[in-house]
């Protein structure tokens, strides 16, 4: 394999001197834990595939620290083989390096990622964005693809110094850059520094959004965009279902502007009925009410979601705390519900005035989401809501799945999960989710 730009231990010091010296965080390089047939060389900013010709995948590559704000992080692509069909893999993920284990490909992992690849854009497992006329797998060697993270904590992407017009916001505090040295590229550099015009673009200041009836000025209520058996009145402030003695869901609400950091969201129970099972579920989202396309429950929601159903809590449809301590199963008149997103990005949800604890960490920006299911059949909004003192419930316990690949990690890799995060006795390995965890990740 090249290695080109070779770069010398004193080369890195003196670099990492300056961007200290400038309050600048170091040079991104390659974490030392990677995939199965991926080799560093070059102080680590490089990646290649071992056997090429003989392995398409187990070449994942990612950073060695979070991106900050403002960042921009840009491969080039030094070899290709023509061999295989698709190409490089580029984004951002939740996960530690440290901690994560190794899948054959990005891909393969359906939570928390941020992925350009094949011919559109992955959100956690779900290709968005097929319009860009992109096709990863026809990169040619001298190519650069780059993932940049917006003073605004918003995502772009761009190729060969273009961005792609994606726009994915209300990115989460701790965010790897990663790579898949997949298919036809056998391998990319780290480009430093990268295309300037795309630091400019990182870095530019918001554009000032003109005042809507949907901005944080607005008194919240609900939208008057809803499921297709909802029904939300001229006040905005109160919702029902329509044919509630047939039809059981298709009910779903959402907020009409996004939450802001500690506002807290209450509902009031104004009518049940008792022919149906389960009852009202709760949930923020990132998808507005303009690009929602409302499903049957909001535990179907695949995208950018964290929703309370009965005891569990979901994040895009995937049960990631099957025990939260409140079971919105049966709830009765005049019950109040509510939730909150607090300051650090963990979501509360509350019963009656008391705070259950926190159920997930999630983006600042997220719109409210209440489902008129089961049993439940109307809801309003409760005009005086009195946020009740912060829960101190633990936070979800998740089981730790060793695949079978497990006896192939190298000697450095210690755990698959976060050592920081378990607690274990002799009967049950569980790793307890900290609070300010974003994304609960399930193998």
């Amino acid at each position: 394999a090249l290695t080109p730009l070779e770069v010398t231990a004193e080369t890195i010091a003196a670099t990492e001197a300056v961007a200290i010296a400038a309050g600048l965080p170091p040079p991104l390089r390659f974490h030392r834990r990677c995939g199965r047939y991926t080799h560093l060389c070059n102080g680590s900013r490089t990646a290649y595939r071992t056997a090429p010709d003989a392995e398409f995948n187990y070449a994942i590559a990612a950073g060695e620290r979070c991106l900050v704000a403002g960042e921009v992080f840009e491969v080039s692509v030094d070899e290709r083989v023509a061999k295989w069909t698709g190409g490089m893999e580029l984004g951002v993920m939740i996960m530690n390096p440290d901690t994560m284990h190794m899948p054959s490909t990005m891909t393969d992992i359906t939570i928390g990622t941020w992925l350009l690849c094949r011919n559109g854009v992955v959100y956690g497992g779900v290709t968005e964005h097929e319009d860009l006329g992109l096709r990863m797998g026809a990169l040619a060697v001298g190519d650069r693809v780059a993932v940049l993270l917006t003073k605004r904590r918003c995502l772009r992407f761009a190729i060969n110094g273009v961005d792609l017009g994606v726009e994915i916001p209300s990115m989460p505090e701790d965010i790897y850059p990663v790579v898949d040295v997949y298919g036809q590229t056998s391998q990319v550099s780290i480009c430093d520094p990268p295309s300037p015009a795309l630091t400019l673009l990182a870095n530019s200041n918001p554009r000032p959004a003109a005042a809507t009836a949907s901005d944080d000025s607005s008194p919240l209520c609900f939208s008057s965009l809803c499921g297709m058996n909802a029904v939300v009145d001229a006040s905005g402030r109160k919702a029902s279902r329509d044919g509630s003695v047939y039809e059981f869901n298709n009910a779903v609400c959402i907020t009409n502007r996004k939450l802001k950091p500690d506002e807290y969201l209450e509902i009031v129970v104004e009518k049940t009925v008792s022919i149906w099972s389960g009852s009202l579920e709760i949930g923020v989202t990132l998808t507005s009410p303009t690009d929602m396309d409302f499903p049957e429950t909001i535990s179907d929601l695949t995208r950018d979601s964290w929703t309370l159903s009965m005891s569990g809590v979901f994040f895009n449809g995937h049960n990631i705390f099957p025990g939260y301590p409140l079971n919105l199963s049966r709830l009765d008149k005049g019950s109040l519900v509510g939730m909150v997103v607090r300051a650090n990005g963990d979501l509360h949800f509350t019963l009656d005035g008391i705070d259950y604890g926190c159920a997930a960490n999630v983006p600042l920006g997220v719109y409210g989401l209440i489902d008129l299911y089961g049993q439940c059949t109307e809801v309003s909004l409760n005009e005086s809501p009195v946020l009740p003192p912060l829960g101190v419930r633990p936070v979800a316990a998740a089981s730790c799945v060793h695949s079978d690949d497990d006896d192939d990690l190298s000697a450095s890799d210690t755990s698959d999960c976060d050592s920081d995060c378990i607690d274990s006795d002799d009967s049950t390995v569980s790793a307890a989710l900290r609070t300010g965890s974003y994304n609960p990740l399930h193998f």
